[in-house]
């Protein structure tokens, strides 16, 4: 099973659009994926959106606390990306205004 969070501008399940921004987007979608369908879905307030500083460094450790195996971004800044390079947790690149469904069918990982 692969865990796969992205950061969503609302909290719609798999509808959830693809925020613009990552380490401050308002909420992050987490995702349990097994034989190629969505098993589980949260859609959780991202805990660095209203942080002063260093949102990127305390969103890689959330999400690598969270046992989060893949993270779609559209774009990061470099303490999200070492954060998530440091946490071994791979970043997939993904158009924001897109669905979450869509980006997950577009990389097939749901059918």
């Amino acid at each position: 099973m692969a865990r796969v969070a992205a950061p969503v501008e609302n909290s719609a399940g798999l509808k959830s659009i693809i925020s613009q921004v990552a380490a401050r987007s308002p909420y992050i979608a987490i995702v349990d994926i097994a034989d190629g369908s969505a098993k589980d879905i949260k859609v959780l307030k991202n805990p660095a959106s209203m942080s002063g500083g260093g949102a990127g460094y305390m969103l890689a450790q959330w999400l690598k606390e969270n046992n989060v195996s893949i993270f779609l971004a559209p774009n990061m800044g470099p303490n999200l990306a070492q954060g998530l390079a440091a946490s071994g947790i791979t970043v997939i690149q993904a158009p924001p205004g897109r669905t979450l469904e869509e980006i997950l069918r577009m990389l097939k990982l749901i059918k």
